[in-house]
């Protein structure tokens, strides 16, 4: 993790991002702890907050170490620590969160184990007072509780406590699909008007939780196919809404939420979806709320048989 003295960088052949003064305003660590370059160590996600402090997100699996040590002066051997360095001797899958101050000290780190993690899914907001931290993970625990599925955090800006958490998944009290269970997050965002807005896909009999309570129905048919979703769930995180998008006759055709938009002037959330593979007949479904509550949207005659589209609610 590394910081320019410069704004302008340039490609080069040996590093790829490089100043061109060649020289570097601070550089920090995620590094091995042992003599070893085993296992995975990444930082998987980035925000930097108004003041330039840097807040990262990541993953590593075998020993490893965040931040810096080294002698205290030059004319002192005693060893010094950062505030957030961590020296961590294991070999489980672990996910942690750390902050950097603008000039490059490790201020705090948390970290949590985990069963498994999609280390692509791993996305960090800084909003207001707080840093938010999503993961599609199996056990996770920076609270005291186990959260699976999708899995949001929050951490205390300065010290770096955990303050929240949440999680939703597949409603797996049903019978599994045959292809299996699929659920995915393609984008994370947080409105000025205090509403946590995530787009993905998932198996399309519904998503659960035990930590949030979806005061909407699921609002299209059931379905064993991948479908889109999007949920909005305030900041103080106990309720929520969900909407749906999937195909129909038949529903064997890719669609989903690919991102989203906000229109902080108005409270407008734009939703922009695609679909692959779109044939003549097939109609694009999106639900929100009631069973009844949907808009229906036809194949456009002479497209392309992939297309995007967009759906706006008012948050």
């Amino acid at each position: 993790l590394a910081k320019s003295h410069k704004d302008d960088l340039q490609i080069d052949s040996v590093t790829k991002y490089k100043p061109l003064d060649y020289t570097w305003a601070w550089v920090n660590y995620i590094d091995t702890s042992t003599d070893s370059l085993s296992g995975t160590r990444i930082i998987s996600d980035i925000a930097v907050d108004q003041a330039d402090n840097v807040y990262v997100v990541g993953y590593y699996d075998h020993p490893s170490e965040i931040g810096r040590s080294g002698a205290s002066n030059q004319d002192d051997d005693t060893l010094a620590f950062e505030p957030g360095y961590v020296w961590d001797d294991t070999t489980s899958k672990t996910v942690f969160v750390s902050k950097f101050e603008p000039e490059g000290r490790c201020m705090w780190t948390n970290k949590s184990t985990v069963t498994n993690v999609d280390q692509s899914s791993q996305k960090i907001l800084v909003h207001r007072d707080h840093v938010y931290t999503l993961n599609v993970a199996d056990d996770l625990r920076f609270n005291s509780q186990s959260l699976s599925g999708v899995c949001v955090d929050r951490f205390d800006q300065t010290t770096g406590d955990i303050l929240k958490s949440l999680s939703y998944s597949n409603d797996n009290t049903q019978t599994e699909p045959t292809d299996g269970w699929n659920l995915t997050v393609t984008d994370f965002k947080i409105s000025d008007r205090e509403m946590i807005l995530i787009t993905g896909t998932c198996t399309g009999k519904g998503l659960v939780s035990d930590n949030v309570t979806f005061t909407n129905k699921f609002g299209i048919p059931e379905t064993d196919e991948t479908i889109g979703y999007v949920a909005f769930i305030p900041t103080f995180m106990e309720t929520g809404k969900l909407s749906f998008t999937t195909t129909t006759n038949p529903t064997s055709t890719s669609v989903k939420f690919n991102a989203s938009l906000i229109d902080y002037s108005t409270g407008l959330h734009m939703v922009i979806g695609t679909v692959n593979n779109w044939i003549s007949g097939q109609t694009v479904t999106a639900g929100f709320g009631s069973p009844t509550d949907v808009i229906n949207i036809s194949k456009p005659i002479n497209t392309y048989n992939n297309v995007t589209f967009a759906l706006t609610y008012e948050l």
